[in-house]
């Protein structure tokens, strides 16, 4: 919110937000638009163009259907006055025709002169090379805590006539908020209205089991079922258990409040079967916090650019979800072929290396990353 305020303020004639949450998107940029004191217009090749309007939504006399036109929305005498964001829906796919590119790149200097900015909206946006440099990328990340409280007031709200419904509050509020953390805001909404019909209260449970479910359809990550007993169910590998407990301290209130940073995990190394999985699935029960799986291999897709997409999603879903377990199996066998000179997909393995270790690197949320390999020398040096 605070990115795209500041770049409507600094005139910024493009923007891109990338996300599937187009209603999400067009709440945040209303409510942008209300603060820099804009009027907000939403096209989209089925409805034509919108203007935000009251809290509610007014269709203009511009006709759906017709890319061409809305390109020249931007120019001087057009329908969108001065000091305005135009939102296109799906807008970039129109691009690839060399006439609309040519008409929108005609009309950005009369935008840019009549403070009128645009902004791409869509769950995937391949801009052209003609504007890709032009273009500033927003990221509208996950919903974080607050914004999920908000949703829960929300549907107790709705279902005020339910004197059967218990209100959580403190403790429970808190559990319920956790359980939803990785969830669009759509998926949360669709979680908590499951547990609605199905225990007739706003449990944790179901909305986890839902998440785990919503999870597990991206593909690259997965949500598991800890062990019971955590670490005392393993044998042996006392210096790994006392380790991890020692370490998991690190998430407590009071190390927080001092200032501890969040651990960042570490690799457990050994022959096949002694136990490495078992206890990194065995931490995420001692340390009571989420396990989540990431499989590497389901990561790299076919289509050119898409393994890096996916490495992204899946890293900034896990920054979502945390604090939690990430556990990876067979850290080598998932990364091979990454190493100098042996790639033969055109780089996609070390690009997707290089963003996992940046940010294995660099993030600060509380994810402890468990990683298991057979052979560190088959692991890329880095």
């Amino acid at each position: 919110m605070k990115e795209i305020i500041e770049r409507l303020k600094a005139n910024f004639s493009l923007l891109s937000l990338t996300t599937p949450e187009e209603g999400r998107a067009e709440a945040a940029l209303a409510r942008a638009a209300v603060e820099t004191k804009r009027e907000l217009f939403v096209w989209s090749i089925t409805r034509g163009l919108r203007q935000f309007v009251n809290g509610g939504w007014k269709s203009t006399t511009v006709e759906p259907g017709d890319p061409q036109a809305a390109a020249r929305l931007l120019s001087a005498g057009s329908i969108v006055p001065e000091k305005s964001i135009v939102v296109f829906l799906d807008f970039t796919s129109y691009l690839k025709d060399s006439v609309i590119l040519r008409a929108l790149r005609d009309s950005l200097p009369d935008a840019r002169e009549r403070f009128v900015t645009v902004v791409f909206v869509g769950a995937q946006l391949e801009l052209p090379p003609e504007l890709r440099r032009e273009v500033a990328d927003v990221e509208l990340t996950l919903p974080g805590a607050e914004e999920l409280a908000n949703l829960v007031e929300a549907t107790i709200e709705a279902n005020a006539g339910r004197k059967d419904l218990v209100r959580p509050e403190g403790e429970a509020l808190s559990r319920l908020v956790e359980s939803a953390r990785g969830l669009t805001l759509s998926e949360a909404e669709n979680a908590l209205a499951l547990s609605l019909v199905s225990t007739r209260q706003l449990e944790p449970a179901v909305v986890s089991a839902e998440k785990a479910r919503a999870v597990k359809s991206s593909g690259a990550l997965e949500i598991l079922k800890p062990p019971a007993g955590g670490l005392e169910s393993v044998g042996g590998l006392g210096a790994v258990k006392d380790w991890i407990r020692t370490r998991g301290k690190a998430f407590s209130p009071a190390a927080k409040a001092y200032g501890l940073p969040n651990p960042k995990g570490a690799l457990l190394v050994g022959v096949q079967g002694c136990g490495k999985s078992l206890a990194a699935k065995a931490a995420a029960a001692t340390l009571q916090l989420p396990l989540v799986r990431l499989d590497v291999g389901a990561i790299f897709g076919g289509l050119v650019g898409e393994s890096e997409a996916n490495v992204r999603a899946a890293t900034k879903t896990l920054d979502a979800i945390a604090p939690c377990v990430c556990m990876i199996d067979e850290l080598e066998k998932a990364f091979a072929g990454s190493g100098a000179g042996k790639s033969h997909d055109g780089g996609t393995s070390s690009r997707v290396l290089g963003h996992f270790l940046t940010w294995t690197q660099e993030h600060e949320s509380p994810v402890f990353l468990l990683a298991t390999a057979n052979d560190v020398t088959a692991l890329p040096p880095e």
